[in-house]
């Protein structure tokens, strides 16, 4: 599971939102504005999700970052790997 935190510019929270839920319905996510600025904490499963995210945010020329990306690890994998 990988754990983002995104940072927008010039994009409308709903659009961001709209974008986050097309993942899944049991996808988490919270999306708020501050300071003119959108962001959206969520968990992917895989970069791959994320990266057709970064696509999608590429094609709307939208101004992003993604301000943190941590890998976490469940007590199962955790366990198999001692």
């Amino acid at each position: 599971m990988i754990e983002v935190r995104l940072e927008c510019k010039n994009v409308k929270i709903e659009k961001i939102a709209n974008w986050l839920s097309k993942f899944g319905k049991s996808f988490e996510y919270k999306v708020w504005e501050y300071n003119n600025t959108i962001y959206a904490s969520f968990k992917v499963n895989s970069l791959s999700n994320l990266d057709e995210l970064e696509r999608k945010l590429k094609q709307n020329r939208v101004e992003f970052r993604f301000s943190r990306i941590n890998c976490v690890l469940s007590w199962w994998e955790l366990w198999r790997k001692s």
